[in-house]
């Protein structure tokens, strides 16, 4: 009866480590090696990623494609994502500090360059309710018009991806994708 009962805690420990490892070293990881690529100074700002930057966070973008970044962190509040960029194809893109897609816009989506997202903590269940039974609910949702984006987890990343095609638009494409920015929403 002893060896049976150590050889179940044996695989209930086994299962218990092989379910940590497949559900939270993914995220773990992303965000350690998005840190360790743009260091820790890197939090909502808009970075554009170098080739080498590129090619070890997305090894499937080309290099000569143009990626800017923004870490995002909501806990001191609302962020505002701006961006003006080239004709012809793009994505931009928010993710999870686990890596999980958020939110996803393309140019043809877009129907336009130039766009502006507020981006926001998506709120928790007491909140909502608690917003449901406010009775200003509906005018407050009037003043909010505009993309919008809310995001289950106060830290992430959102990417603008521009691929370059010929090599002779890369310092235009560039020069229009600098004007991009990640800031903190005024209040």
């Amino acid at each position: 009866m002893g060896r049976f009962y150590w050889m179940l805690l044996f695989i209930a420990s086994a299962i218990a480590t092989h379910a940590a490892y497949v559900l939270y070293y993914p995220g773990y990881n992303f965000d350690s090696k998005v840190e360790a690529a743009l260091g820790p100074d890197s939090r909502n700002t808009m970075m554009l990623l170098s080739p080498a930057q590129v090619a070890k966070l997305f090894p499937a973008y080309a290099v000569s494609d143009i990626v800017a970044m923004c870490r995002y962190d909501l806990s001191q509040g609302p962020m505002q994502i701006t961006a003006k960029l080239p004709r012809g194809y793009w994505t931009f893109s928010i993710f999870t500090v686990k890596g999980r897609q958020v939110y996803s816009l393309t140019d043809a989506q877009a129907g336009e360059n130039s766009f502006a997202v507020d981006l926001l903590q998506a709120p928790d269940l007491i909140a909502q309710l608690k917003g449901a039974l406010d009775e200003g609910g509906e005018a407050e949702a009037i003043d909010n018009v505009g993309w919008k984006v809310e995001t289950p987890e106060a830290r992430g990343i959102a990417v603008i991806w521009v691929p370059v095609a010929d090599p002779i638009f890369r310092s235009s494409t560039l020069a229009a994708v600098r004007n991009s920015s990640c800031t903190r929403q005024k209040s």
